[in-house]
């Protein structure tokens, strides 16, 4: 101010701040200098600013309040948005849930043998879907059953008509004990296997004079197995003793029983067959083949061969065959052994065959006359080749010894 300078500047007096506002006077050589405190000039805006504040505040409070108020009702409105979600997806879940437990319910019925369940669900949805399913199943199970107890019962009676007929036809074979038992000359085994419960397979032995020293004996196999081969089993065993028994020629005997199952044999079945008639008197054995297997002859001290036969057509293939009779000798000691095919065509699990040199081998090892004895150790050594393996076929043997003297 002294200087002549005009300006404003901020100054403090007895602790309060001032503006000192000052300019020369033009007029005269003097300076005016004007003070006020600072807090006059900024009281309007202190005013505003605490009213802006004011105002501040109290829209803070009202956003507050505002926020706080939408906040809740969201709140309220979400728990009831929830509360309504979860009873619908209850009601929902209801009818989802239910027809499924009365689905798992009908279904443990069923389990349980209740075939009359019916489950009701008016539902056109999968679950509708699946007990139209199993209503439908449990339907087909009762026919299913019913039929099948049917079945059981018609396989049950066949089986007992096959055992009968088991039965019958064990019955018509020659029961060699005690019938055969104490012959003086002879010893006689024979025993038949049927591969199912009654077989094609026969033996038979008879005499042919009161004496008792002429004995007939047969063996045959009827071609297949079961019923129809037992049938044409009886018919040819019948016609081919019958015609033995009748006297005259035995192999004029048997043209005669060939002839006659020749006859009506639409079904195309035969029979192979051997038939030998020893002359105890005589020492002789006539026997008369019709294409069968050969017989093996020999004893435990000189062993077995195979019989050398001609070879012809089994019975029931064509009429008029011309079946021969050869003679050979029969010694004391001796044992022949009569067989099926069952025997040497007995199979393992890779089908290699039991053969005819395994039962050459079997028999002249075997060490011993005695037939049952003899016949016993075949059919183990059979048995032990196949080791288990399903029977295949018929077996039945028969084997007769003519005792040394003192036996």
């Amino acid at each position: 101010m002294a200087a002549g300078k005009k300006g404003i500047s901020r100054a403090e007096v007895g602790g309060e701040a001032y503006y000192i506002a000052y300019a020369p006077l033009s007029c005269t050589s003097w300076s005016l200098g004007v003070t006020i405190p600072i807090s006059t000039v900024t009281a309007p805006a202190d005013a505003t600013k605490a009213e802006i504040d004011e105002y501040t505040e109290t829209a803070q409070k009202h956003i507050h309040d505002t926020l706080s108020s939408v906040l809740m009702r969201f709140i309220i409105l979400f728990a009831l948005c929830t509360v309504v979600f979860v009873v619908f997806a209850f009601v929902l879940s209801g009818t989802i849930t239910n027809p499924i437990r009365k689905l798992v319910k009908s279904a443990q019925n069923m389990g349980m043998g209740d075939l009359d369940t019916v489950i009701e669900i008016e539902s056109r949805d999968e679950v509708g879907e699946l007990a139209e399913a199993f209503n439908g199943m449990a339907k087909n199970l009762k026919t299913y059953i019913a039929e099948y107890a049917a079945a059981e019962a018609e396989k049950e009676r066949i089986g007992t008509e096959l055992a009968v007929a088991g039965n019958i036809q064990d019955d018509m074979l020659p029961h060699i004990f005690p019938t055969f038992a104490e012959l003086p000359l002879l010893a006689i085994y024979a025993k038949m296997v049927p591969a199912k419960s009654v077989g094609g397979d026969f033996y038979d032995c008879f005499f042919l004079n009161e004496e008792q020293t002429r004995l007939c004996a047969v063996i045959a196999d009827v071609s297949g197995k079961g019923v129809p081969a037992s049938l044409f089993m009886v018919i040819a065993k019948t016609l081919i003793k019958t015609n033995i028994l009748a006297g005259g020629d035995p192999a004029e005997a048997v043209n005669r029983a060939n002839d006659l199952l020749n006859e009506d044999n639409n079904s195309c079945m035969f029979v192979t067959a051997f038939v030998c008639i020893l002359d105890l008197d005589k020492h002789e054995m006539s026997y008369i083949n019709c294409g069968h297997n050969p017989p093996l002859l020999g004893n435990s001290k000189k062993g077995f061969a195979f019989m050398e036969l001609e070879k012809t057509f089994p019975l029931a293939i064509f009429p008029n065959n011309d079946y021969k009779m050869y003679t050979t000798a029969f010694e004391p000691g001796d044992v022949l052994y009569l067989y099926t095919d069952g025997i040497t065509e007995a199979a393992n699990e890779a089908g290699d065959l039991f053969g005819n040199d395994a039962l050459q081998q079997t028999l002249s090892s075997a060490g011993t006359s005695d037939p049952e004895t003899l016949d016993t150790i075949v059919r183990n050594a059979a048995a032990e080749f196949v080791a288990g393996a399903e029977q295949a076929d018929d077996m039945t043997t028969l084997v007769i010894t003519f005792k040394t003297e003192g036996e």
